[in-house]
């Protein structure tokens, strides 16, 4: 339609999801940076539902997790299915691209506590170490596969404060999206909705010389070609607040579907743009 109408708060493109699944050591860069084994398929954690945040809304950093860090990645929205094969994955089970920001509490990650810098470790575990509250912006379109079918060939940067951190195409991904959203669905229902975060490249400030965290007030931002840009500020919250996602006040823009035709059964976003 030509009616145009000011959009005050930039949610999410998707409700909150029942699943956000997340997939490590997926670019060949972040394993080498990292000094790990690339897995045999594709290496799954999982990410608290309730990390689940908006575009330009804080990142709440809780006061324990001292060396918080940024990923980058790409994002898929799923439509549902269950044990659905390689070459039919995009087609049968994703509803959209987005881009998703996987916060990381490194201190909570790593496998030994290091009282020098107040680390508690966790014996290398993944899941709750990327769960915090607000930890998992995602937005700010969803992007139809009929115009991006496999997500390939994208570019995708991150920067802090405008710093190029990482750069690098979806291309370079060692298991795509087909691959990834096949061997999750193996005897198991995918529900519409969920999202995956495909796995970061390297660049991430655990493995910069020296290691750079995030700070209070820092502002990052992840830009995939043809998606779009999530952006959100940090928050270093000393007191122990609860965490809450924030949403601004006003913001310029609304997340839309960019598509030929839509339908996610009750996880359609807020606005829609015919193409």
């Amino acid at each position: 339609t030509n009616d145009v109408r000011e959009i005050r708060t930039l949610l999410s493109p998707i409700d909150q999801p029942n699943e956000i699944y997340a997939i490590g050591l997926n670019y060949w860069g972040h394993i080498n940076a990292t000094n790990m084994t690339a897995p045999l398929t594709p290496s799954l954690f999982f990410k608290n539902r309730h990390a689940y945040n908006h575009p330009f809304a804080s990142v709440v950093i809780p006061p324990l997790s001292s060396q918080p860090d940024y990923e980058g990645e790409l994002g898929i929205v799923l439509s549902g299915c269950k044990d659905v094969s390689v070459d039919a994955a995009v087609e049968d089970c994703v509803a959209g691209y987005t881009v998703c920001h996987d916060v990381s509490a490194r201190c909570y990650q790593i496998e030994q506590d290091d009282d020098s810098i107040g680390c508690p470790g966790n014996g290398d575990q993944f899941s709750f170490s990327k769960s915090f509250d607000t930890h998992a912006p995602i937005g700010p379109t969803l992007v139809s596969p009929e115009l991006l079918g496999d997500a390939s060939g994208l570019n995708l940067t991150t920067t802090v404060n405008g710093e190029l951190r990482q750069d690098v195409s979806t291309s370079d991904l060692i298991f795509g999206v087909r691959e990834i959203v096949s061997f999750l669905s193996t005897g198991t229902t995918l529900d519409a909705g969920s999202v995956i975060c495909t796995g970061t490249p390297d660049g991430v400030g655990m493995t910069l010389d020296p290691p750079t965290y995030l700070q209070d007030g820092d502002v990052v931002e992840i830009t995939i070609s043809d998606i779009g840009t999530l952006s959100n500020p940090i928050e270093r919250d000393p007191a122990g607040a609860d965490g809450a996602v924030k949403i601004p006040a006003a913001t310029v823009s609304s997340p839309f579907y960019i598509g030929l035709d839509g339908g996610l059964d009750g996880h359609l976003p807020r606005a829609v743009i015919a193409t």
